[in-house]
Order: C-alpha cells, then structure tokens, then sequence
C-alpha cells in the first residue's frame, strides 16, 4: 500500500514537472521582452531572446525528466521493480544536467543556478530509490523456482 502511494506522489509531481517543462517551450517569446524590461529597471540588461532560448532549453529537459518520472511513478504505483530504477536515473541526471550547465559557458541566468537544497534532495531521492530497488529483490520470488 506504501508503494502504490508513493508511486501515486511520484506519478503526479512529474507530471506537473512535465507540464512545467512543456509550458516553458510554448512559451510566448514576448515574455523574454518583458523579463528584459522588468531587468532594465534594476540595472541590468538581458537579451529577450537569449533569455527565451534559455528558458525554452531548460524546459525540454525538465519535460524529458519528467517523462521518465512519469514512467517511473506509474511503474512503483504498479510495483515494478524498475521504477525504483527509473526514478533514481531521473533525479540523478536532472542533478548532473544542472551542475553541468552551470559548469559551462551555457550558464548565463539565475533560474540556470543550482541550489543546493535542490541538489540534496533530488540526491536523497536517487539514494532513496537505489535502496528500494535493492530492496524490493526479497519481495519478489522467482517464477522459475516455483
């Protein structure tokens, strides 16, 4: 019953992950004029469309994240064995992608910078779900010993 709600929590928060990730590249490209008006008034000068490709390219990633979540979640909810899997490879890539690109000249906004409660937590959830995954080969017998 614990996994099946825990598959549930995971199902649904990568779905909105997913719809996140799929809003920001529909994005409307006029926000990015609008982000650079609001920045003029601190001082600071951002190109509107460099902002938007950024944004956009943040989106597809959290929405390829958040797919694998998706199957991920559904797969516990299921009591799969691999979804345990599937969730400890998404949150462990999301954590390495946004390291990378901060590690990279591709870095150019503060919505690109990782912070590292995020990155403890999405590590949690990785170790979390590697010691489940372990965990869950006593649960299941195998059909050919039967």
């Amino acid at each position: 019953m614990v996994r099946r709600a825990i598959g549930l929590i995971v199902l649904a928060f990568y779905g909105y992950v997913t719809v996140f990730g799929i809003r920001a590249v529909l994005t409307d490209s006029s926000i990015g004029h609008g982000i650079a008006e609001f920045a003029s008034n601190y001082g600071q000068d951002i190109d509107p469309e460099n902002w938007v490709l950024h944004w956009r390219t943040r989106g597809i990633f959290l929405a390829c994240f958040g797919f694998f979540g998706i199957f991920a979640g559904a797969a516990i909810f299921m009591r799969k064995r691999t979804g345990w899997l599937l969730l400890a490879m998404s949150s462990f890539a999301y954590l390495i992608y946004e390291w990378a690109v901060y590690a990279t000249p591709f870095y150019a906004y503060a919505f690109e910078r990782p912070h590292v409660g995020r990155s403890v937590a999405l590590l949690a959830v990785t170790i979390g779900a590697v010691i489940a995954y372990r965990g869950s080969r006593k649960d299941h017998t195998n059909v050919l010993n039967a």
